[in-house]
C-alpha cells in the first residue's frame, strides 16, 4: 500500500514513521539577503516532514489504496541529473517543486516488475514559493496530488494543480 516515506538514500515503510531530517539553513522570507542568497520561510526539516505526513494521512482512503508500491521522498532540491533529464537549466532548480519517478499505471504490462515508484517533494523550492506555514501545507498537498496524478498517467495539462 502507498505509505512510503524516506531519507533520500533509504526508503522505508511510512508506518515506521522514520523521518530523516536534512540540514539546510532557512531564513525569514523577503526578497534577498545582503549576501545575495535566496531567503526562505522558517520551516524546519522536521516540521516539513510532519506536513508531508499530514498530506499523506489526509488522502482519501479509496485513493490511497490505489497507490501500492509508491514511496514519498523529500529532498532539499532537484539534482543536476534530474534537471538535465527534464531539459531544465540549473537556474530553474527552484521552479521544480516535485517529481514523479516511475512507470504510470496505464503503461505497465501484465508482466510489470520494477522498483517502487517515487514521488519526490523538493523542500527548498516549496519553501521559496510560500510565505506562511499554511501555504507550505497547501503546496505540499497540491504538489503531492500533482505528482501522484502522473502515477495514474495524467499529463500536466490534465491536472488542476
Amino acid at each position: 500500500m502507498f505509505r512510503g516515506y524516506h531519507s533520500p538514500a533509504i526508503l522505508q515503510p511510512f508506518s515506521s514513521r522514520c523521518f530523516s531530517s536534512h540540514c539546510f539553513s532557512s531564513h525569514c522570507l523577503s526578497s534577498h539577503c545582503p549576501e545575495g542568497c535566496d531567503l526562505l520561510l522558517r520551516v524546519s526539516a522536521e516540521r516539513f516532514d510532519e506536513l508531508v505526513a499530514e498530506a499523506i494521512d489526509t488522502m482519501p482512503p479509496e485513493f490511497a489504496e490505489l497507490l501500492d508500491n509508491v514511496f514519498v521522498v523529500v529532498e532539499e532540491a532537484p539534482s543536476a541529473e534530474d534537471l538535465v533529464a527534464l531539459g531544465m537549466h540549473p537556474r530553474e532548480a527552484d521552479e521544480l517543486l516535485g517529481l514523479y519517478q516511475g512507470t504510470p499505471i496505464g503503461e505497465r504490462g501484465t508482466e510489470y516488475v520494477d522498483l517502487p515508484d517515487r514521488v519526490v517533494l523538493y523542500r527548498r523550492p516549496i519553501l521559496k514559493v510560500c510565505r506562511r506555514e499554511r501555504d507550505v501545507r497547501a503546496e505540499v498537498r497540491d504538489t503531492l496530488i500533482h505528482e501522484l496524478g502522473h502515477h495514474f498517467g495524467l499529463d500536466d495539462d490534465e491536472m488542476p494543480y
